[in-house]
């Protein structure tokens, strides 16, 4: 199993970037489109650890000889703070089978992968190409392509 957190300085930091992009959508003359909907209905953190997870699963089988019906991934609010959530990849055989390993070995190149296939798409907040995910538990719903480019960018890219 591979384990996903983010501290409270990014958590801070996906915080304002959602109120930046809810904020331009409510100053536009246009009406908000649908697809933005869910920076009101869902937290922004677990928008932003869903969709890294769902763009690391579309890397996958790029960068790894991984079945992705063998490895799987899903996030889980965390007890006693309302807005910190943890995003797991998991092994879906019983025993496991590597996958979930595979996946921590070879991170950095998965996100590497998966920040460019969603910045060479022509979508505006992530389609089956670049995030939508076949047999999602949470049936794709609070997915935004930008939110999950945050955490791929800061992990491509960690400072130094």
């Amino acid at each position: 199993m591979v384990k996903v957190t983010i501290n409270s300085s990014a958590r801070e930091y996906i915080q304002q970037f959602a109120k930046e992009i809810r904020s331009s959508l409510t100053r536009s003359q246009e009406p908000i489109p649908s697809s933005y909907q869910e920076l009101w209905e869902y937290s922004s953190i677990f928008i932003a650890i869903h969709s890294f997870g769902h763009q690391i699963m579309r890397a996958l089988q790029l960068v790894a000889t991984v079945d992705r019906k063998q490895v799987n991934f899903t996030v889980v609010k965390e007890l006693g703070d309302g807005n910190n959530y943890t995003g797991y990849f998991y092994d879906t055989s019983d025993g496991g089978n590597g996958a979930a390993e595979a996946v921590f070995k070879h991170l950095l190149k998965l996100t590497e992968v998966g920040r460019e296939m969603a910045r060479d798409c022509n979508c505006n907040t992530g389609c089956a190409k670049n995030l939508i995910q076949h047999g999602c538990s949470d049936g794709n719903t609070a997915l935004l392509k930008q939110m999950g480019l945050v955490l791929l960018d800061t992990v491509a890219k960690p400072e130094t």
